[in-house]
C-alpha cells in the first residue's frame, strides 16, 4: 500500500509531465524519451507494488534475520560478565 506522501509525489509528477507535454518545445516527437521516462518509471513502480514479494521469500528472510539475531545475542551473553545482584 502506498503512503499519502507517495500519492502527493505522483500528483506532482503528473502535473509536471502535463505542463511539459503542453509546452511547444518538449511536445515535439524528438523529445519522446523525456516524456516517456516518467511513465515507464511509474509503470515499473506500480508493477513492483502489485507483484510484491512472495510469502516463501519473506519467510526465508525472516528466518535468516532471526537466526542472525540469535547468534548475536548468544555471543553477547557469552561476553557479558556475570555480576551478582546487589540490593
Amino acid at each position: 500500500m502506498m503512503s499519502h506522501s507517495a500519492d502527493g509525489v505522483g500528483i506532482a509528477l503528473c502535473s509536471l509531465l502535463a505542463a511539459l507535454l503542453s509546452s511547444e518545445t518538449y511536445g515535439r516527437a524528438t523529445y519522446w524519451p523525456l516524456w516517456a521516462l516518467p511513465w515507464l518509471l511509474i509503470l515499473v513502480l506500480l508493477l513492483l507494488a502489485l507483484l510484491g514479494t512472495d510469502e516463501a521469500a519473506l519467510q526465508a528472510a525472516r528466518l535468516q534475520r532471526s537466526r542472525a539475531l540469535c547468534r548475536a545475542l548468544k555471543q553477547i551473553g557469552r561476553e557479558a560478565p556475570m555480576s551478582s545482584a546487589s540490593g
